[in-house]
């Protein structure tokens, strides 16, 4: 597929009633431990970079008092069904869990905020954002970390399903398109260490690695 399309990730964003990734509470344990190696942090801040339909926050929250949730401004203004409600994510937030200091920021005010992070947890992420969206994800990524800060990457690979659907007629940059509503959902299949090579690449360094074959799960440091 050669012509100019408009993508849309938001729309692959799966609702809050889907399973939780299956790797997330293995690295939300590991990822606590690595942060506590050198200091112990009591209520660290962790940051949710595309919190999607807050599928994967309502395992966050289980252990996690101050979180920010990061998406698009699209995504986040968009009215979604919570539990039989339209409702803003910011609105669901409130009323579900207002215990808890969860502060939401578009990408764009997140990139420009200094705060002292120190989990970034990116999931079912990479997979469904062509190149150029990645690029920018990476940036942020760097220019929010500090030299402790810990990058959690977790998403799904090798569904034989999807992989049946693509194919040369759809293909796009390094992925696959599938029209969705008014626009198109992209889809990268991370196979073997190609996530981990493209990370290394962008000035990441592995320092904990729980990939098998059907998801990659990584936690990194800024090299």
């Amino acid at each position: 597929m050669n012509e100019k399309i408009r993508i849309m990730p938001e729309y692959s964003a799966q609702g809050i009633k889907k399973q939780v990734s299956p790797l997330l509470s293995f690295a939300i344990q590991k990822s606590n431990e690595l942060l506590n190696q050198n200091k112990i942090i009591n209520n660290p801040l962790i940051v949710e970079h595309g919190c999607g339909l807050l599928r994967n926050t309502k395992e966050l929250i289980k252990y996690y008092d101050k979180i920010i949730l990061v998406d698009t401004e699209f995504q986040l203004k968009s009215l979604h069904n919570f539990e039989g409600n339209l409702l803003t994510i910011e609105q669901y937030v409130k009323t579900k869990w207002s215990r808890k200091n969860i502060i939401i920021m578009t990408n764009k005010e997140y990139i420009n905020e200094n705060n002292d992070v120190d989990i970034i947890y990116s999931i079912n992420v990479l997979d469904v954002t062509h190149p150029m969206i990645r690029k920018e994800i990476y940036k942020s990524f760097i220019k929010t970390m500090n030299r402790n800060t810990l990058l959690v990457v977790i998403l799904s690979r090798n569904d034989s399903w999807t992989l049946r659907l693509c194919k040369n007629t759809n293909k796009y940059f390094d992925g696959y398109v599938f029209k969705n509503r008014d626009a198109y959902t992209f889809y990268k299949n991370w196979n073997g260490n190609t996530l981990h090579k493209d990370l290394e690449k962008r000035g990441f360094k592995i320092i904990n690695d729980f990939t098998n074959y059907k998801y990659v799960g990584l936690i990194l440091s800024k090299k």
